[in-house]
């Protein structure tokens, strides 16, 4: 694996607020956008209402990818943007994990505060099992990630 490719990878984490989170729903692929904040490259933290399709999706099945990028819309995006397709779990955050999951989004994204802080909102953590970098349009590097969490 390329250093190359981590470094992006800890770029793209440290400064893309938004994230794609895909889901299953019934067996047929839901993306949502999400804010997110992240803690090493094995953890992510977002938040969502209990109502959302998301959350349904994810009672009932838990494998995630997240897409995280940063394209600028531009024809040269596609020698210099890099996305990064994180995979794994996501799972609700309860008790003193809500909390971390809340301070972390809450530091990241204040503005979103009384969305985070509702009695209605899930604060969920993704469990990232790998990463694979894409730069230069068509390399792709896999980043096997490991947490004491997992």
């Amino acid at each position: 694996m390329d250093d190359t490719s981590r470094t992006r990878l800890h770029e793209l984490l440290a400064t893309q607020p938004l994230a794609v989170l895909a889901t299953s729903d019934d067996g047929a692929p839901y993306a949502s956008l999400v804010a997110i904040a992240a803690e090493g490259e094995s953890c992510l933290y977002f938040a969502t209402s209990r109502a959302t399709r998301k959350w349904g999706n994810l009672s009932s099945d838990t494998r995630v990818a997240v897409l995280l990028d940063d394209r600028t819309g531009n024809r040269s995006d596609f020698h210099s943007a890099a996305a990064a397709t994180g995979v794994g779990t996501a799972s609700e955050c309860i008790g003193e994990a809500a909390q971390t999951g809340r301070d972390a989004l809450l530091a990241r994204h204040p503005h979103l505060e009384t969305f985070v802080t509702s009695p209605s909102t899930v604060i969920a953590r993704v469990d990232v099992a790998r990463w694979y970098v894409v730069t230069r349009f068509q390399s792709v590097d896999c980043i096997e990630c490991s947490s004491d969490r997992q």
